[in-house]
């Protein structure tokens, strides 16, 4: 314990190899087991985040333990390293014929260093040690004549240390190498029977293969008796004829694949289905194949096992795209027809109201809200955003008195504040509002208000006195502020924006004046990677976030237009929508065609996960009747090049406690306020830290210009994530 304690003060200390010594050391000796575990883990932190892998590896080579904790990291996602020198260690240091733990990470470095054909090589022979390794424990374990109540009282141990997962994700890896080699058929060989994998492999040439590779597929297993092959054979079959244009055929050959899928899986494998499902759904809503009623009707959806998963996939993705005619086309058909009548979920219906909400239709969004909290599958946890959405929608409309009336009738009655606080909170009513808060402890009326869409009920209200009196009361955690519609534009090169000039696109194309107000990200103004950002607000409501900065992208898995000029700097330009005036997206897409000049190459909406990019990227970003998905690559992949140079620095919770306790004056820190996507950096004072709750209590010693709800002067709740110290 003593050793741990001395290597803590050496990284506090910034004095890596002094505190490596010192946890090494502890590992060694350690007999009680939590203190090993402890001090083995804080050794390969040290180590790991000083990017000390030579030292690393000399001091473990004899430790198989350490060995193996380094596999759980990687294979686990949190392993952070340079791929490419790990590989050079590890074949220093590794002998074909010593296969193990070590070899389970050269295959995990290979294969994120996109070596595939080592990867899948090593990644094999990992596997199959791990196989002949459980294989002899066992032999080992009965040839010792444990007895039965032996073998009972080790059940729990055993399940708690099992690492089956480990396995799990070095087949995944494997198999995606194999995918990358196209090699398919090796995947089925070892794999007949994985429906999951099939599912992998079906995904996976439907996105990257080539047509010929496509075809030499389904001609090689055209004799298999394999349904959940055969399950793959019609999708790539599907995707061959769509991407030669023939709808018509590839609709129906998706039906195949989705029924044929409904029979051969059973229940654990019901989301293979509901994948199959979804992209069915979303490839008819983005040909626009289905125009009306009759359409539906045609492709005999109603006689579909997934029905009402059909329906409801398109709906979703007619709203997504913003395609007012097919969301009209395909709520008709979903609420007319006789096979199941008004069956939506309740998810569907909230986005419905959403939809119609953009659409500034509120009466048609009050609707929708009201059946999403009265769906049966309402499930308790989004209860409260859905029943503020209902209130606030009636607010919005005016008719306070309804409100009332339809939460008395549908709020629930064992709730400990009821449902008319929430009419209060939406009306600002902040004095009616506190006798409720009051009625129950105060940690409860907290809990309440933070399950509340505070940034909905909220809007327009938050520089009011009765706003500030409330939280000052009641301290709520900052809530996240979510964009309406987002985007980014990549530039070629490092660019400069000065933002009236790009105020004055904005104003053109939305026809309204426009002020802005630059906002810092940074915790220190010297921190070289520090975001341009700005908001811009005009008089009628409209809020657009702008943030800009200098970013290297990968060149891979992208056309090659488009990865010729990702080979140097470029410059991202991200665009948020928050307010509330109609059409989000339909904006999105017009502010990025105006700004769109010859730098600029790609764009990306990621919530329709595309990217548009060449040299006619500003046609292709032109608004029809929705979206211009019909330009857009779903295949290319935009992967930035994270840039560790500077890192900030965390501190924990009892990091932050003792921090507090130990100053003997004010103690400041650098708030995060995250809104919209972008983040907002804001000094602050610490007034207290609950370490059993895991709250810091912090003041802002200014107004948030991202944030509405956050303001100078009134103390919140946040973890320590969101601090930095100054």
């Amino acid at each position: 314990m003593l050793l741990i304690a001395e290597g803590n003060q050496h990284v506090a200390q910034d004095e890596p190899d002094e505190a490596a010594v010192k946890f090494l050391r502890a590992e060694t000796i350690a007999k009680n087991e939590t203190f090993r575990e402890s001090a083995a883990e804080y050794y390969l932190d040290v180590r790991l985040e000083h990017e000390q892998l030579d030292q690393l590896f000399d001091e473990i080579k004899s430790s198989d333990d350490m060995h193996r904790r380094l596999v759980e990291r990687a294979y686990d996602g949190y392993l952070d390293c340079d791929t490419e020198e790990l590989r050079r260690l590890l074949t220093n240091n590794t002998a074909e014929t010593n296969v193990g733990w070590l070899t389970g990470l050269a295959g995990w470095a290979a294969f994120y260093s996109d070596e595939y054909e080592d990867a899948a090589k090593r990644i094999d022979q990992f596997l199959r040690w791990r196989e002949t390794d459980s294989a002899a424990a066992a032999t080992d374990s009965a040839a010792s004549g444990s007895s039965s109540s032996d073998s009972q009282s080790s059940a729990g141990e055993d399940w708690m240390n099992n690492d089956d997962w480990i396995d799990d994700a070095a087949e995944s890896l494997l198999a995606t190498s194999m995918l990358e080699l196209r090699r398919p058929l090796e995947l089925i060989e070892r794999w007949p029977d994985d429906h999951e994998k099939h599912s992998q492999l079906g995904s996976h040439y439907r996105k990257y293969a080539t047509d010929m590779e496509i075809a030499e597929f389904i001609n090689a297993t055209s004799s298999t008796a394999s349904d959940s092959v055969r399950v793959q054979q019609f999708v790539l079959g599907a995707a061959l004829l769509w991407r030669r244009g023939d709808v018509d055929t590839t609709t129906k050959m998706d039906q195949k694949a989705i029924q044929l899928a409904s029979k051969a899986y059973s229940v654990d494998h019901e989301y293979i289905t509901r994948e199959l499902t979804d992209r069915f759904a979303r490839d008819l809503v983005r040909t626009g194949h289905v125009q009306t009623e009759m359409d539906l009707t045609t492709l005999r959806i109603d006689g579909m096992d997934d029905r009402q998963s059909v329906l409801e996939s398109g709906l979703s993705e007619a709203i997504l795209i913003g395609d007012q005619r097919q969301v009209d086309v395909w709520l008709t058909h979903a609420l007319d027809t006789n096979a199941a009548p008004d069956s939506l979920n309740g998810f569907t219906r909230f986005q419905l109201g959403e939809y119609f909400l953009t659409q500034g239709n509120k009466r048609r969004a009050l609707e929708q809200f009201q059946k999403s909290v009265l769906a049966s599958e309402n499930a308790t946890w989004d209860r409260a955003r859905r029943l503020g959405h209902v209130i606030h929608t009636f607010v919005q409309l005016g008719e306070d008195d309804a409100a009332v009336e339809w939460i008395d009738q549908h709020g629930s009655s064992d709730e400990e504040i009821p449902g008319r606080a929430i009419v209060a909170l939406a009306q600002g009513d902040f004095e009616t509002l506190q006798p409720y808060l009051a009625a129950v402890p105060k940690e409860t009326a907290i809990e309440w208000l933070q399950e509340q869409p505070l940034a909905t009920l909220l809007e327009g209200r938050a520089e009011t006195a009765g706003f500030r009196r409330l939280i000052e009361s009641y301290p709520i955690r900052i809530p996240y502020m979510p964009a309406k519609a987002s985007g980014f534009l990549l530039l070629q090169g490092k660019i400069r924006v000065n933002p009236d000039t790009l105020g004055a696109r904005f104003e053109s194309v939305l026809g309204e004046k426009l002020s802005s107000t630059s906002f810092s990200n940074s915790a220190a103004n010297d921190r070289k990677d520090a975001t341009e950002q700005w908001v811009y607000e005009s008089e009628n409501g409209t809020r657009i976030y702008v943030s800009l900065e200098t970013c290297r992208y990968e060149d891979k898995k992208t056309p090659a237009w488009l990865s010729e000029r990702l080979r140097g700097p470029t410059t991202k330009l991200k665009i948020n929508i928050s307010d509330s005036r109609p059409d989000p997206v339909r904006r999105l897409f017009e502010i990025a065609r105006a700004i769109a000049n010859q730098k600029a190459i790609a764009f990306r909406w990621p919530d329709g996960m595309d990217v548009w990019s060449g040299p006619d990227l500003c046609d292709q970003l032109k608004w029809g009747d929705r979206a211009p998905t019909q330009f857009a690559k779903s295949s290319t992949e935009l992967v930035m090049i994270a840039d560790d140079d500077e890192e900030d620095i965390y501190i924990d919770i009892n990091g932050w406690k003792d921090k507090l306790s130990q100053s003997k004056e004010e103690l400041t820190a650098t708030l995060s306020v995250y809104a919209c996507g972008l983040t907002e950096n804001i000094p602050c004072s610490i007034q207290r830290v609950d370490a059993t709750e895991y709250d810091i209590y912090v003041t802002p010693h200014r107004d948030s210009i991202a944030h509405p709800l956050v303001r100078g002067g009134v103390t919140y709740t946040c973890g320590p994530s969101q601090l930095q110290p100054r």
